[in-house]
């Protein structure tokens, strides 16, 4: 959905500041847990990030009147938080590489159900380790589409757009990522 067929976006924008308040706290509760997800692999800790979500949305409260969006209104929104993460990353925060997952427990990735056994749940806990160094082991680039991907759950344009990419770069680049761990993980005992 383009912004301008978005009501959301056009409630962001109404010069009624109730209806506006309305528009961004529908935003905000549709979005925030997944920006600060993203967020922590560029700030390194929980709380930086939800000070970067944070002030993404106060800017966008202060410019909502002539805000532009080119995609969609949730992509602009990664793009917003990636590109203020990095910012602050470059004006002196300390960035640490988180070695927990950073799905809360009893959360998942969509990818079945939780395992109902106490042995299952021991493999099931194995395997997300491994797979979450594997994960910290890809290049940058690629971990940032996995997690605009599966955690972000945007859509090929929109990881595009948020990355300033194309849309081929960025499915070649999930392929690569996906490739590479099956490998690493094939090779596990």
């Amino acid at each position: 959905m383009t912004p301008a067929a978005d009501p959301l976006f056009t409630q962001l924008q109404s010069k009624n500041d109730d209806e506006a308040r309305l528009a961004l706290d529908a935003l905000f509760d549709a979005t925030y847990v997944k920006l600060v997800r993203f967020a922590v692999s560029y700030a390194g800790s929980l709380e930086s990030s939800e000070d970067v979500v944070g002030e993404v949305f106060m800017a966008i409260w202060a410019n909502r009147t002539t805000l532009t969006v080119q995609g969609s209104l949730e992509a602009y929104l990664f793009g917003a938080v990636r590109r203020r993460a990095i910012s602050v990353y470059r004006h002196g925060a300390r960035h640490t590489r988180r070695d927990t997952p950073m799905l809360a427990d009893g959360e998942h990735w969509g990818m079945g159900v939780p395992p109902d056994t106490p042995d299952a749940g021991l493999l099931c806990h194995d395997t997300r380790d491994l797979l979450w160094r594997a994960i910290a082991e890809l290049p940058e680039r690629q971990r940032e589409i996995l997690a605009l991907r599966w955690q972000g759950e945007l859509g090929w344009e929109d990881v595009a757009r948020v990355l300033e990419s194309t849309t081929a770069a960025v499915q070649m680049q999930h392929s690569r990522a996906l490739k590479t761990l099956r490998a690493r993980l094939a090779n596990e005992p």
